[in-house]
């Protein structure tokens, strides 16, 4: 991003704020005490998605203090529908992030109008789909317009 190194100090705006925080020095130690009543390919897939966890949330925090001893941050503001701990940081997983300062549920936004209705997927057909644009090129005919490849449902 060399455009911001000309500028003197920046606001950052982080959505999905949730990988970005730094771990406790002891979150592997941690991490290991909780993975402790798991067995097998559980276990593997619950360290698994804690290291990734912890390796998104380590590069983002490192950027952010990067950015601010280069050139300096003002402020920073988390946006994030889970505000909370993740897996592999060393803390309770699920903790609501202290700084916190408005926890505004999915369910409220939706009845109140803010968020759109969450909608399911029911069937794909994206293979059906690439079926028909295949004979579409082979027959030279043009390729139908598709807008979504998938079809839903209300919850």
């Amino acid at each position: 991003m060399p455009e911001l190194m000309n500028l003197k100090s920046v606001m950052v705006i982080n959505d999905e704020a949730q990988h970005c925080y730094r771990e406790k020095q002891n979150a592997r130690e941690v991490l290991d005490e909780q993975l402790k009543v798991l067995k097998g390919t559980e276990r593997t897939e619950a360290r698994k998605d804690a290291d990734d966890n912890r390796e998104t949330v380590r590069l983002w925090i490192s950027g952010l203090e990067i950015l601010q001893k280069k050139i300096g941050i003002l402020r920073v503001f988390d946006l994030s529908a889970t505000p909370f701990f993740l897996s592999g940081s060393g803390y309770v997983e699920g903790t609501l992030f202290p700084w916190t300062m408005s926890d505004f549920s999915l369910m409220d936004a939706i009845e109140c109008g803010i968020v759109k209705l969450p909608r399911v997927p029911v069937a794909d057909t994206a293979r059906i789909i690439r079926k028909r644009a295949s004979l579409c090129v082979r027959h030279a005919s043009p390729a139908p317009a598709l807008i979504s490849i998938r079809h839903s449902k209300r919850l």
